[in-house]
């Protein structure tokens, strides 16, 4: 017992050591940053340094607007003992609720905004080049998108308000219109150029079609969709209203799959794009699920195709994104699964990293040739993995050098 206590008392001082916190060396400045007399500066989200030793703070001071859904951001740049240079991006399109400000090698400058979920690119200068993500739709429509992209060099993510314009390339990953983007208005006036992705629901939805259309032709298209709650943003749709509930009306969405199903399936004429031919019909209605976007799909094909062709169509199909081996892309794109009861939500949303089309339940129609259900997941496919895939495939065609 008492070598096992000499033991001990000899362990103890070592582990005593190991724990020791070594000292951070500082040096305190107070009242460092020198404002002008008409700037805030509030709450500091995110602070950075340049090689200049300039340093760039991101805060929430100076704030605009109503009380509710105000604007909250500002960037502004100090020299290294304080003194104030500049601010940064002053009334930006992105500009909603500060989150964090980086700076790379080369002094970029880059900026996270929570509130407009967009991401921008600064030159050392101050100049916007590049804006990838999104805002509200309601703030798209008022055509802020399209003055940020008059201004900066690229611009990426989801603005409704401009898919539908016929020179803008909503790049479907798997489907994408990269020539176009050469001939829009923006590149010729300041060498930038917009990228958006497809709406949530149509971007399952045709990367199930793709392979059909490419293969057989499509003639018609009726699509029901049972929408995710998520795919409504934050803070999203009130519980009451949803839970036990189905709501048939999601404002918009209808017109949007409708046309933005058919530009992706277009084809590329000079410098605009041919919608598809194919008659499409769609109706879009929210449920209680957190994430998934399902969909009952009924289609028409031009040459009669049998079931086993069908299927193995879908799990065959690959393009650029998985012949380029980008690091989002799903190894297959669109998997058929079996089973009588899948795809559900719960169990393939995730299917592909969230990257992937899942379809299934494949049996002829009635009315038309053929009916199948599918799920994709909305805020990774259908969102934020969209405009990742979006920036991958940029910059391995060149467009980010």
């Amino acid at each position: 017992m008492k070598s096992f206590a000499v033991v001990l008392l000899l362990i103890c001082p070592l582990f005593g050591q190991q724990a020791r916190v070594p000292e951070i060396q500082y040096r305190s400045i107070p009242d460092l940053l020198k404002l002008p007399a008409d700037i805030y500066l509030g709450e500091a989200a995110g602070v950075a340094v340049n090689s200049k030793g300039h340093i760039f703070v991101f805060s929430r001071g100076n704030s605009t607007g109503p009380a509710y859904g105000a604007s909250a951001a500002q960037l502004l740049e100090f020299k290294p003992d304080g003194t104030f240079v500049r601010e940064v991006g002053h009334n930006l399109y992105a500009w909603s609720y500060a989150h964090a400000v980086k700076i790379d090698n080369q002094d970029n400058i880059w900026v996270a905004d929570k509130g407009s979920d967009m991401v921008i690119k600064f030159t050392p200068a101050g100049r916007v080049a590049m804006v990838f993500g999104r805002k509200q739709e309601a703030s798209a429509e008022e055509a802020g998108a399209p003055v940020e992209a008059a201004r900066s060099r690229i611009l990426a993510g989801r603005a409704f308000a401009i898919a539908g314009e016929r020179d803008v390339a909503i790049n479907h990953l798997e489907a994408a219109y990269d020539k176009l983007l050469e001939c829009q208005a923006w590149r010729r006036k300041s060498g930038g150029f917009v990228v958006t992705n497809p709406n949530c629901s149509a971007i399952g939805l045709v990367l199930a079609l793709a392979p059909l259309e490419q293969r057989f032709g499509l003639k018609t298209v009726m699509a029901v969709t049972m929408q995710a709650v998520s795919g409504a943003g934050y803070p999203g749709v009130a519980s009451l209203d949803i839970l036990g509930n189905v709501i048939p009306y999601i404002a918009k969405e209808e017109e949007k799959m409708e046309e933005e199903t058919r530009k992706l399936l277009g084809r590329l004429n000079g410098s605009k794009v041919e919608p598809a031919a194919f008659a499409m019909s769609a109706q879009c209605n929210r449920v209680a699920v957190e994430d998934g976007h399902t969909e009952s799909v009924s289609v028409e094909l031009k040459e009669k195709a049998q079931r086993e062709e069908i299927i193995a169509t879908w799990n065959q199909f690959r393009s650029e994104p998985q012949e380029l081996r980008l690091p989002s892309a799903p190894e297959q794109p669109v998997v058929y699964l079996d089973a009588a009861d899948r795809p559900q939500p719960r169990f393939d949303a995730d299917s592909g990293a969230g990257m992937t089309t899942t379809v299934g339940r494949l049996r002829p129609c009635g009315v038309l040739d053929w009916k199948f259900t599918l799920l994709s997941h909305n805020t990774i496919r259908g969102a934020a993995g969209a405009a990742l895939l979006n920036a991958e495939l940029l910059k391995a065609q060149g467009y980010l050098d």
